[in-house]
């Protein structure tokens, strides 16, 4: 039996085999970068929350480590770790979780530690994004010229001055006077006494007027200081990303503006992310069915042949359908070809008498001929597989290929990947021998009024 077509089959679903390899491999490497930015971003994280912020640590390294170095530097490197352990892990976990997504579908543990997972990289990624976004404000604002102007002004408004104090020394240097005064007097008490209630009565005046100046002084300084507060929120607003004020302008604060947009880009990345692994997933499924289908192929050329298909019985099988005789394997092993006559004498005698008839050599009647033509052509047209393999054939080959019917054996081109037989009445056959309930049903059909 020819087995030619098996070996194209098995040879066809090899070729599939290796790119499908190809794919998986590619979105290992995905999934593998995605991996190791996922490792980066939780480290990030992970140190900002348990140790401190990631700009201060530099800050902090500018400056030598302080004054206790040593045991400044011993406490960071333990929290430096510990961020880092817990970075790798949860990074891997996450990695285990997707392949094992891919490679067996999922179960209701599965989707558990998958939600648990995503959610908290998600929440890493808005918390990351949101503080990056808040220092790099504050720091273009602070660093601007309008913001040295303002933190330059000086908000101390005085409520009393030099004079003042002076004056409320003499009154009060005045007043003991006169009381003493009052105290030796003999003739002039009354007037002593006059005088030191209008001392009394202006040092009074003066006191409440002070008072009441530090209560204006204060006020105003309060009114100085939101002022200059309320500028310099204005100008870190200035400061903030044209997305972020779109937002402001819809009338979001700009803290959740900023949360919103860090969320969409979390899980715009865990999209895509989730996106490689069910890539994966349908790798490895068609990988399956393909392996499945190469063993079944296998077994049926063993079947046929009783030995398991290699790959040098294609060569073999090709070399062999092309020619009958072995070819030699170089110009010295091939036989010395005799050359041509040149004289007469050096042609061979005839081995017949004259005007024999080799009735071998004669040519066919007219008849003879056409019978021998419509041999020729059957023996072209006879088929050179089973139909069950024909009809595999013809279903897998994809649109403008040309397959051979499984029914009849004519050789036609397929218009779409339905496109299985060469007639409808070739199709309609089939599938009655394949199924006869189906010819009956049909029948039925017919009779019916």
């Amino acid at each position: 039996m020819n087995t030619q077509p098996l070996i194209l089959d098995i040879e066809h679903i090899q070729r599939r085999t290796h790119a499908v390899q190809l794919d998986i491999a590619r979105y290992g490497v995905t999934l593998r970068l995605a991996d190791f930015a996922t490792l980066l971003m939780l480290f990030v994280f992970l140190v900002g929350f348990y140790v401190a912020d990631p700009f201060h640590i530099a800050s902090f390294i500018a400056q030598r480590f302080g004054a206790n170095g040593t045991v400044e530097l011993a406490v960071y490197a333990l929290l430096l770790l510990m961020a880092g352990l817990m970075a790798v892990t949860i990074a891997r976990l996450k990695r285990a979780h997707y392949e094992h997504k891919a490679k067996y579908r999922f179960s209701g543990s599965v989707w558990k530690v998958g939600i648990v997972i995503m959610a908290f990289t998600v929440f890493a990624e808005i918390y990351n994004a949101t503080g990056n976004q808040q220092h790099s404000q504050f720091a273009k604002a602070e660093n601007s010229k309008a913001f040295t102007a303002l933190t330059s002004q000086k908000l101390g408004i005085g409520s009393s001055t030099a004079a003042d104090n002076a004056q409320m020394v003499h009154l009060q240097g005045e007043l003991a006077k006169h009381r003493e005064y009052l105290a030796t007097c003999k003739k002039t008490c009354y007037a002593q006494r006059v005088r030191i209630a209008e001392l009394t009565a202006e040092i009074h005046a003066m006191e409440a007027g002070k008072v009441q100046a530090n209560v204006q002084a204060q006020q105003a300084n309060a009114t100085a200081a939101n002022a200059l507060a309320t500028q310099l929120r204005q100008l870190k607003e200035d400061y903030l990303h044209p997305m972020v004020k779109a937002f402001v302008a819809l009338g979001i604060p700009a803290s959740i503006a900023m949360q919103l947009i860090a969320g969409l880009v979390a899980i715009a990345f865990e999209r895509m992310h989730l996106s490689a692994s069910e890539n994966l997933r349908d790798c490895y499924s068609l990988l399956d069915g393909l392996e499945q289908h190469l063993l079944n192929k296998r077994k049926e050329y063993a079947s046929f042949t009783g030995t398991d298909y290699q790959p040098a019985d294609s060569a073999t099988t090709s070399t062999a359908t092309l020619t009958d005789t072995p070819q030699p394997a170089s110009a010295e092993l091939a036989p010395a070809v005799a050359a041509a006559p040149v004289f007469k004498w050096q042609q061979p005698p005839p081995s017949h008498f004259p005007g024999f008839v080799d009735t071998n050599q004669r040519t066919p009647p007219a008849c003879s001929t056409r019978t021998t033509e419509a041999l020729h052509e059957r023996v072209l047209r006879e088929r050179v597989a089973t139909p069950a393999t024909a009809y595999t054939h013809a279903t897998e080959a994809k649109a403008g290929e040309e397959v051979d019917c499984p029914q009849c054996g004519t050789r036609f081109r397929k218009v779409n990947k339905w496109h299985t037989f060469c007639k409808t009445a070739c199709k309609d056959a089939w599938h009655n021998a394949q199924h006869p309930e189906r010819a009956g049903y049909l029948k039925a059909r017919k009779r019916k009024p």
